[in-house]
């Protein structure tokens, strides 16, 4: 297992000014999240889901309480927290290759381990015969695969997903569902990833983080190891997760 990227959150609170008033979207939310776990958060709208996502990788400053990821508190965006959202944010007038390399490059690593390293993780999100196609001519998918291949590029100790595949079709977004399960495999970088998909957050994650709108803190972990591996077909046709499903839909009705 990873001895980087544990993720301490303590009393955190997150909010924004309203006119005089502050509102306050998650209220004395604490959680630890170990190394090298995958774990997603789900909730209703307004929940504050990619508001505590944003916070995590630095770019929302808490009202009250800390974020320590190993043990140095989280205060701004870094090179160790690597993002990646449902929008696209590739570079069009870069090559894949180019737009992958350039965060170790901009770290100062010279262009041979800047492009070893580019080749390495093109290579495992399965796009090597496309490293010298710009993003246009790549698929959404395809596209998103390149985002992760770019964040994982830099080395992070903690990969932030926020959404990453909710405007894909169905049968592409199983595919990116089954490749990203792959990579974390192979990688070990500690995940948090945010969806609105019940059956997304089953089929991927080691735990689940449900969230409430009205409590704004969390109403239940869910521990999925506990149950089986939920990353096999036979489980989520199982009754299980059926049950499993059910279950996080009431909880997710507040």
């Amino acid at each position: 297992m990873n001895d980087i990227g544990n993720i301490e959150i303590q009393q955190l609170s997150l909010g924004f000014k309203s006119g005089f008033d502050t509102k306050i979207i998650i209220n004395d939310l604490s959680l630890n999240l170990k190394a090298g776990s995958f774990t997603s958060l789900i909730g209703p709208s307004g929940c504050g889901k990619s508001t505590l996502l944003n916070a995590i990788g630095g770019h929302y400053k808490p009202i009250y309480g800390s974020i320590i990821i190993d043990g140095h508190e989280v205060k701004s965006p870094s090179a160790d927290l690597g993002i990646v959202f449902q929008q696209h944010t590739l570079f069009p007038w870069k090559t894949v290759k180019e737009n992958v390399r350039f965060g170790p490059m901009r770290r100062g690593l010279g262009r041979v381990e800047a492009d070893r390293l580019a080749d390495e993780y093109i290579q495992l999100v399965g796009l090597s015969g496309f490293k010298n196609y710009y993003p246009k001519m790549l698929s959404g998918g395809m596209q998103h695969r390149v985002e992760i291949a770019r964040a994982l590029a830099n080395k992070p100790a903690v990969l932030l997903m926020d959404e990453p595949f909710g405007a894909l079709d169905a049968q592409m977004r199983a595919s990116l569902q089954d490749s990203l399960l792959s990579i974390w495999k192979n990688t070990q970088v500690t995940i948090v990833f945010v969806t609105h998909d019940v059956n997304e957050a089953i089929h991927i994650s080691e735990h689940i983080v449900i969230l409430s709108r009205k409590s704004k803190s969390i109403s239940e972990i869910i521990d999925i190891n506990a149950i089986e591996d939920s990353s096999t077909e036979s489980f989520m046709r199982s009754k299980k997760a059926d049950d499993l499903r059910l279950h996080c839909i009431e909880m997710l009705s507040d």
